[in-house]
């Protein structure tokens, strides 16, 4: 039965409401004047501001409501004055106020952002009962019992949510039902549904039920936005252990004398406050584990840069040991190798004048192909490692390099120079770049049929690049990678520019020629 007093009450929330349209599918203006739609009663959002007032007292609430504003702004309608005034702390608290879904999502969001604590709505649901304006419709509880007791709150919910319908769907012993379905275009969350877990175990147990334990169901989720389609729906199983009534009864009248009462509530504030040394200890462990995963990230990114500063000196290392390498070899080949041909064809030469033996077509064939050899030999050991480049530099060893291929192949080379006079490049660079150059001089012989090339050298921003571009017939960079198709010159290059901390640039197509920029900084490997 509905008292005479809440059926005033419904007749004159009805036509406030009628005076008042809903205008949930649309967000409030700054110059609107319409108080949002009465939809949730104050004595929701008054369970909310108790719970954090006790619990949170470093919780500022009016600058909670200020950031809830912010997503508004709400106004709000007193239901006996009909004043229409902007939300504030005091209306959360006052039952003739009643508030928009959009709010309230809005109030959850903000709660949630100040009060991490993904439990929170479960433990603000959980002291529902403690509301004297829902307790008052539950007289004689012990008598009612759980299963009569769920169903009256299910009815009365209905009487403080405007926002969905409550109807308990199934029944069995020591087992209920209960399945909330939200009306069209309203917004739910997860605190919400936590919330009613909290709700429905808290009177299974004032109801006398023991053992109680909610489990919920998401049916449907709902819309995601305002003004999408569809509704969310939640099943509430509510699993207990049921007392005979008489047990019930005397569990009511024990817990109504002063000194057993006094000592439940102590061993619930014990028991609270337990909870909360866990939840505190739990958040301790996320701080701490979130500094140490930082502090993990800091070392494996300095760990990392030495590893990149120790593989940089290790390549450098090798590039110059490489050098050194070829620097003997040409000096083996020099000192050893060309020498004994010369002094063979030397030798020969004295005996034939001597006319020790006879000057005859095969020992001129024999002298003509040791001074061959020698001749090689000797323009191998100055491309491995030309005097020009030590005594004079890169530039005139590239001039040396663009005269030399000039005179074998019928092909263009210029050099556009426009590095500095001043500037001063290390020896190992040298030999890099002028290595490389002329590995791209015989790719261009080999493969290329192009007519000219131009190569340009520059300083840009530190540093060093060369750029080597022909008009051959060019191909896909794409298509050759690693040692495949003739491209290990390219991949030897690429290496070594890497080794340096440089790298090495292919831009080509197949008829239209290429162009390779080759790019070291100076400082880095000053």
């Amino acid at each position: 039965m509905i008292c005479l007093r809440d059926k005033i009450f419904m007749v004159k929330t009805l036509l406030l409401n009628t005076a008042c349209p809903d205008r949930t599918h649309g967000p409030a203006s700054p110059t609107d004047n319409l108080p949002m739609p009465k939809q949730v009663s104050a004595l929701n959002t008054f369970l909310l501001v108790s719970y954090i007032s006790s619990h949170y007292p470093e919780i500022d609430l009016v600058h909670m409501i200020e950031a809830v504003q912010e997503k508004g702004p709400f106004l709000v309608e007193n239901l006996q004055t009909a004043r229409v005034e902007p939300i504030s702390v005091r209306h959360l608290s006052d039952t003739d106020y009643w508030f928009s879904n959009r709010f309230m999502i809005s109030l959850y969001q903000v709660i949630q952002e100040q009060i991490p604590d993904p439990d929170l709505g479960y433990r603000i649901g959980k002291i529902a009962c403690e509301s004297q304006s829902i307790f008052t419709t539950a007289i004689g509880i012990p008598l009612l019992g759980p299963y009569r007791l769920l169903e009256r709150i299910t009815r009365e919910n209905q009487k403080y949510n405007r926002t969905k319908t409550n109807q308990i769907i199934r029944q069995s012993r020591g087992r209920v039902l209960i399945r909330i379905t939200h009306k069209e275009n309203i917004l739910v969350n997860d605190f919400a549904k936590q919330w009613h877990v909290g709700i429905f175990e808290s009177y299974a147990l004032i109801s006398g039920a023991t053992q109680v334990r909610v489990d919920v169901k998401t049916v449907e989720n709902g819309p995601a936005f305002y003004g999408d389609s569809g509704q969310c729906i939640w099943e509430f199983e509510i699993r207990f252990k049921n007392k005979p009534v008489v047990f019930r009864l005397f569990d009511r009248i024990l817990c109504s004398v002063p000194v057993v009462k006094a000592l439940i509530e102590d061993a619930n504030k014990i028991q609270e406050q337990h909870n909360e040394q866990i939840l505190h200890r739990d958040r301790i462990i996320k701080e701490q584990t979130e500094k140490l995963k930082k502090i993990q990230e800091e070392i494996f990114e300095e760990e990392k840069a030495q590893i990149q500063v120790q593989l940089e000196k290790i390549s450098k290392e090798l590039v110059t040991a490489e050098e050194r390498e070829r620097k003997v070899i040409a000096e083996d080949l020099h000192d050893s190798v060309s020498q004994s041909l010369g002094m063979s064809i030397s030798k020969i030469k004295t005996l034939v004048e001597q006319e020790k033996i006879n000057r005859s077509t095969d020992v001129q064939s024999v002298i003509n192909a040791l001074e061959t050899s020698l001749n090689e030999i000797r323009a191998l050991t100055f491309k491995i490692n030309p005097p020009i480049l030590k005594h004079l530099g890169l530039v005139p060893a590239i001039n040396w390099l663009i005269k030399d291929t000039g005179k074998k192949e019928k092909i263009q080379i210029r050099l556009n120079n426009y590095l500095p006079d001043t500037v001063n490049i290390p020896e190992t660079i040298q030999a890099v770049l002028y290595r490389s150059i002329r590995e791209l001089f015989i790719n261009i012989q080999k493969h290329s049929n192009a007519s000219k090339a131009d190569i340009t050298a520059n300083i840009i921003q530190g540093d060093i690049t060369v750029s080597v571009e022909d008009n051959g017939t060019g191909f896909d960079p794409d298509a050759v990678i690693g040692f495949s198709h003739g491209s290990y010159g390219l991949h030897s290059i690429s290496t070594r520019m890497q080794h340096l901390g440089g790298d090495m640039e292919i831009y080509s197509s197949p008829g239209n020629g290429t162009n390779i920029i080759l790019t070291v900084p100076l400082d880095r490997n000053n």
